[in-house]
C-alpha cells in the first residue's frame, strides 16, 4: 500500500511481480482535494466540498453495490473535467476502495502509515536527521544502528514490556459475553452481532488467518467476533496476545537461541508461591539470627534501657533547648520594645503595627512555620543586565525582573506576529472548505 507515485509502484512491481499494489486512502483523498482546488480545472468553491464528501462516501463504503452506484453518479457529473477525472479513478477502483480490500491482509489499515513510520525511524534513528553520508558509512549505519534498533524492539515486545496487546485483548473479552458462535465448517464461522442477536457476521479463514466481515475487522484485523470464537474453544491464529512459544520465537529472532527460554514464560501463580515461600524463609532466618544476637546481650535489668526511657530522655533534651530559645526570643522582644520607646515617631508606629498584624495571624504551629518560611526567608532576585533591559521592546516592564520564558502571553502583544501558516489537517480543511497545505 503506497501513494500514487509511479516510480515507486513500478519499482515494487518489478521487484515483487506476484504482489498486489494498493493505494493509500489518505493520499487518494489528498490528491483529489488538491485537484479540486487547482484553478485550471474550474471547479467552483461552493462545489468542491460536496464533491469531495461524496467521493469519501464511496471510498469508505463497505458495500460494493453502493460504492459502484455512488461512483457512477460521480462519473456522470455535469462538470466535464471532473467527470473525466472520476472515470480515471473508477478504472483503478479495486486499488483504493475499501469494499475491495476486505479479502487482503491489511489488518484494518487503509493508509500507508506503517511505511511512513519506517521511513521516519530510518531518518531519526539511523541517519539522525543528517543528509550527508557516503556509501560506506550508509551501509555501516544500516547494518549496525538499524539492526540494533530492531533487536531492541523485538526484545521489548517479547519480554512483556509492551502491555497494549494484553489490554486490548481483555477489553475484547469483556464484549463477548452475549455473542453466539456457530461453526459452519473448518474454515468459516457465524458470530452474532453485539447490538442485534438476529444479525450474524461471517468469519472465514484466508491464508491461515481469520477474517471477519464486520467493519472493524476488515482485512484480518482482530475483533470481538474472532475473540468470541477463541473463547468458545476453537483454535485460531489471529490473536493479539502472544503465547510463550511466540515470545521464544521472537527472542530467537532477536538474539539467537543462546538464552534462557524460561525468561519468556509468564509469571504465574506457582512462581509467586515459590517467591513468597522464599521470602518467608528468609524472614524466619533473619528473626532467628536477631534472637541469637539478642540472647548474647546482657540481661541485667539495671543496665538495660527501654525504648520508652530513651524517648523520655529525648523529650527532656528538646524541652531544655526550647526553654533556652524562648528566653532568647523574650530578650529580642524586649530589645525591640526599647528601640520603639526610644524612637516615638510615625515610621516606628507604622512598622510596629505591621509587625503586630503579622504576629496576630500566628495561632498554631503550622502558622508559625508558614510565617518563618514565607515572611522571614525572602531571597534576593537575580536581576538582568542593563544592556539586555535596554533591548526590550515597548510595553514590557523596564524593571530588573526577568520576562517569562517560552511563548509570550496574550498581554505581550508587542511581539511581532508571524504569518499564520496553512493547516496541515485534511479533515479540518475539508470541513472549512480550505486548500490543503503542502509540506513536500
Amino acid at each position: 500500500m503506497t501513494d500514487d507515485s509511479s516510480a515507486e509502484r513500478q519499482a515494487l512491481k518489478a521487484a515483487f511481480p506476484a504482489s498486489t499494489l494498493l493505494l493509500c486512502a489518505f493520499h487518494v483523498c489528498q490528491a483529489l482535494w488538491r485537484w479540486l482546488w487547482e484553478s485550471k480545472h474550474q471547479i467552483e468553491k461552493f462545489e468542491r466540498q460536496a464533491k469531495m464528501l461524496k467521493f469519501r462516501t464511496v471510498l469508505f463504503s463497505h458495500d460494493e453495490v453502493e460504492a459502484k452506484r455512488g461512483m457512477d453518479e460521480l462519473c456522470n457529473d455535469d462538470h466535464e473535467q471532473f467527470s473525466k477525472h472520476m472515470k480515471s479513478l473508477r478504472s483503478r477502483m479495486n486499488e483504493w476502495a475499501i469494499c475491495y480490500l476486505q479479502t487482503y491482509s491489511t489488518y484494518g489499515h487503509n493508509t500507508n502509515n506503517i511505511i511512513e513510520s519506517s521511513i521516519r525511524i530510518f531518518k531519526d534513528v539511523v541517519l539522525e536527521r543528517c543528509k550527508a553520508f557516503n556509501a560506506a558509512a550508509l551501509v555501516d549505519f544500516i547494518f549496525k544502528v538499524l539492526e540494533n534498533y530492531h533487536k531492541r524492539c523485538l526484545i521489548k515486545f517479547a519480554s512483556y514490556r509492551i502491555t497494549k496487546p494484553e489490554i486490548q485483548y481483555n477489553s475484547f473479552c469483556n464484549k463477548t459475553n452475549d455473542l453466539k458462535v456457530i461453526q459452519i465448517d473448518n474454515t468459516s464461522y457465524k458470530v452474532s452481532s453485539h447490538s442485534n442477536n438476529d444479525i450474524y457476521y461471517t468469519v472465514k479463514v484466508y491464508d491461515g488467518f481469520e477474517h471477519c466481515e464486520c467493519a472493524f475487522g476488515q482485512g484480518g484485523k482482530f475483533c470481538k467476533h474472532i475473540c468470541a470464537i477463541q473463547l468458545n474453544g476453537f483454535n485460531i491464529e489471529n490473536v493479539v496476545n502472544l503465547s510463550t512459544k511466540h515470545r521464544i520465537e521472537l527472542g530467537n529472532l532477536a538474539i539467537g537461541k543462546d538464552f534462557d527460554h524460561t525468561f519468556m514464560e509468564p509469571m504465574d501463580l506457582a512462581n509467586d508461591i515459590v517467591s513468597t515461600n522464599n521470602s518467608k524463609r528468609k524472614k524466619t532466618s533473619e528473626e532467628n539470627m536477631s534472637t541469637f544476637f539478642n540472647s548474647m546481650l546482657p540481661t541485667d535489668e539495671s543496665n538495660s534501657i527501654t525504648e520508652h526511657e530513651t524517648q523520655n530522655m529525648e523529650n527532656n533534651d528538646h524541652e531544655q533547648h526550647l526553654n533556652l530559645e524562648i528566653n532568647v526570643l523574650q530578650n529580642n522582644i524586649d530589645r525591640i520594645k526599647n528601640i520603639a520607646q526610644s524612637n516615638p515617631n510615625s515610621l516606628m508606629l507604622k512598622n510596629i503595627k505591621q509587625f503586630n498584624k503579622q504576629l496576630e495571624k500566628i495561632t498554631s504551629l503550622s502558622d508559625l512555620v508558614d510565617f518563618n518560611f514565607n515572611k522571614l526567608r525572602r531571597a534576593n532576585l537575580i536581576g538582568t543586565q542593563p544592556t539586555s533591559r535596554s533591548r526590550r521592546k515597548r510595553l514590557i516592564t523596564s524593571g530588573a525582573k526577568r520576562i517569562q520564558a517560552g511563548r509570550p502571553s496574550s498581554k505581550e502583544d508587542n511581539f511581532k506576529q508571524r504569518k499564520k501558516q496553512k493547516v496541515r489537517s485534511l479533515s479540518k480543511n475539508l470541513l472549512n472548505n480550505l486548500p490543503h497545505a503542502k509540506s513536500h
